[in-house]
């Protein structure tokens, strides 16, 4: 599994929509309303402002909010860009 194992995979970065992100089914799209459950959890680190959010399907999400962090952006365009590369793309090894 590990010889076989990729981080990388080739794509077609012009045709990649940066601003949609991968298309899948937790996928939330720009400017979408989203229904949680607030979850309390003491963060020890960072400095930017966030809480815990448990989704209707029962996954628990990190929530990172305000317009003047530029952490929120900075990680939205890094794994974004990543994705339109080819890194960390989930594909099945055979």
């Amino acid at each position: 599994m590990i010889r076989r194992a990729r981080i990388w995979t080739p794509t077609d970065v012009a045709a990649m929509d940066v601003r949609l992100g991968p298309q899948d089914a937790r996928q939330i799209l720009p400017g979408a309303t989203v229904n949680c459950s607030y979850q309390p959890r003491q963060y020890s680190h960072g400095h930017s402002p966030k809480f815990e959010c448990v989704l209707p399907d029962g996954h628990v999400v990190k929530v990172k909010y305000g317009r003047r962090d530029p952490e929120v952006y900075a990680e939205v365009i890094a794994t974004r860009l990543l994705w339109a590369l080819g890194f960390g793309r989930i594909r099945s090894i055979r």
